[in-house]
């Protein structure tokens, strides 16, 4: 009966590590939320990009600019346009991020002038023959949830289905890649990986999940 002790005091950890982790990521999500909503009231226009990957932890250690006791493994970003400055703020399920103004592309221009195709496309699945497709459990998934004159709409992918391969030739990757919204995803990418690259998104370490 002994090794029962352990077993039940494991069990009682894991469950608690599992509601602290939902926690943060329900609080992370109502930051998406309260954000979106706060450009709404002022009838703004804005794009939100939520990207999650399978399995990945960007957050490998702890150090001062990190919240602590969490690891961050999914980003959302939001682009919107306010008092003719464009801009974009980060948040990951462990804080929230300051803003940075953009000087460069212009996702809010591009919603203006693309919004039906937008809305009325869609991406295609893996597809490898007429009536076979392929999934994969690691891949990332993509949401976009976009306001643009009083509507809302939601895009959703897999950055496996925008891919190919010799050996595994996606019938969809061409017509896929030409899509509206993911020209527009690989504009707002490319912005996203230049800023990351020069360090420029500051952690507000203020609204950290786990102080709340």
């Amino acid at each position: 009966m002994k090794p029962v002790i352990p077993l039940i005091l494991l069990l009682i950890l894991s469950s608690c590590a599992t509601k602290k982790n939902t926690a943060k990521n329900n609080a992370a999500d109502f930051t998406l939320w309260r954000i979106t909503k706060e450009l709404e009231n002022k009838n703004i226009n804005y794009i939100s990009l939520k990207k999650s990957c399978a399995e990945e932890n960007h957050l490998k250690k702890q150090n001062s600019d990190n919240c602590a006791e969490c690891l961050s493994h999914y980003d959302t970003y939001i682009f919107w346009k306010e008092n003719k400055k464009l801009l974009i703020q980060k948040n990951d399920n462990c804080s929230e991020f300051y803003p940075i103004e953009l000087t460069d592309f212009d996702p809010i221009e591009y919603l203006f002038k693309n919004q039906t195709k937008l809305i009325d496309e869609n991406i295609g699945q893996f597809k490898i023959d007429d009536n076979s497709y392929s999934i994969i459990t690691n891949s990332c998934n993509i949401s976009y949830y976009i306001r643009n004159k009083n509507k809302t709409f939601l895009k959703e992918f897999e950055l496996y289905d925008l891919e190919t391969s010799e050996d595994s030739i996606n019938l969809n990757y061409e017509s896929n890649n030409r899509l509206a919204i993911i020209i527009l995803h690989k504009k707002l990418i490319d912005i996203i990986d230049n800023l990351e690259t020069k360090k420029k998104f500051e952690r507000n370490r203020k609204t950290c999940y786990n102080r709340v």
